[in-house]
């Protein structure tokens, strides 16, 4: 009975050990763990990226993962009154913060660290300000446009009267096209403001692209050449179809605004599965230039734009109904032309 009971005991250990391990490789945040002598007990994934050091390559001891760190560690362990404390290190490259904790216990003792990603937090921070902007941008937009309607109404009624010469006529011309582009500013802005849900369906995505094809082949017959690839053929997402076609459509447009290209614009539709984590997604390619590395870093911003007549709303309401379909979008630049990915992270793949 003890041998049985010491057994059951021994499995229910290994079993925490294994659940441990799970989460702390799973954890976004980076987590070192050092005995007394340096020596690394514990390295997770996160912190490994952070540090630039390979899956495969071993690490025993701290002096091996950053001098900076070490430095940082000895002086702090050699305060006692700085090291009751959490130590907090900033490194400028990469851009990450890091935090040792002291942990005693029945006589031992150990040092974790906690790798936190700047950037990462950065970004949370500037969704926050975006949300309360989003909402304060909306009240205006919604008091806009009703004088927008009133003026543009007056110009139609203008252009009626049949005293109006071809000058007054060209002015009326101006007023309306530009009520009409300052009308879709208005509606992308009361779009962002509200709060989207998606209602996923199963689409056999291969079906989906053919008659999407045929749909904005039509709008550009000479100018644009649009051509989709899924593999495998048969693959099924769950997804909102009128967000996705949404997505697709703002990102051919765009590939029709910006690809730069003298003659017909060619732009390729990937269906494929991600190897490593076997993630369904879509790839939209063009036959242009890519985009320049000073406008890669802002180009999700909502109202940055590189274009005379553009909104600068037209890749950030894609990228937002991106993430309500638990869906990341992303640019790839190491591709020939224009490449936007879109992986499905909670997709059903079939």
């Amino acid at each position: 009975i003890s041998a049985a009971l010491a057994s059951d005991h021994e499995t229910a250990y290994l079993h925490m050990a294994r659940l441990n391990s799970l989460i702390l490789e799973r954890l976004q945040h980076g987590v070192i763990v050092l005995d007394p002598n340096w020596q690394v007990l514990m390295i997770n994934d996160a912190a490994r990226a952070a540090f630039n050091i390979s899956n495969y390559t071993q690490v025993n001891y701290v002096n091996e993962i950053s001098d900076v760190l070490t430095e940082k560690l000895t002086r702090w362990r050699a305060d006692p009154l700085a090291s009751s404390q959490p130590l907090k290190i900033n490194l400028r490259d990469p851009d990450f913060m890091v935090k040792g904790v002291l942990i005693k216990s029945h006589g031992r003792h150990v040092i974790a660290l906690f790798i936190d990603d700047l950037s990462r937090m950065a970004q949370q921070a500037q969704q926050l300000k975006l949300a309360s902007l989003g909402r304060f941008t909306a009240s205006i937009a919604h008091e806009l446009r009703n004088p927008l309607g009133a003026i543009s109404h007056a110009a139609q009624l203008l252009n009626e009267y049949e005293t109006v010469d071809a000058n007054q006529k060209r002015l009326t011309d101006i007023v309306l096209s530009h009520s009409e582009r300052m009308n879709a500013v208005i509606n992308n802005i009361l779009q962002l403001s509200r709060q989207r849900s998606s209602n996923p369906e199963s689409v056999k995505i291969h079906d989906w692209l053919e008659h999407f094809c045929r749909d904005f082949i039509a709008q550009y017959p000479k100018i644009a050449k649009l051509t989709c690839q899924v593999i495998p053929s048969d693959l099924m997402l769950s997804v909102d179809k009128t967000h996705l076609y949404q997505v697709i459509n703002n990102l051919s447009e765009n590939c029709m605004t910006h690809a730069d290209v003298n003659g017909v614009i060619k732009i390729k539709l990937t269906v494929s599965v991600d190897t490593a984590s076997g993630d369904p997604y879509i790839e939209i390619i063009d036959n242009g230039k890519g985009i320049n590395e000073s406008v890669v870093e802002r180009m999700f911003e909502p109202f940055y734009t590189t274009a005379r007549l553009g909104t600068g709303l037209g890749l950030y309401i894609t990228k937002e109904l991106c993430e309500v379909n638990h869906a990341e979008l992303q640019y790839k630049p190491d591709t020939q032309g224009t490449c936007f990915r879109i992986t499905f992270h909670e997709s059903k793949c079939l």
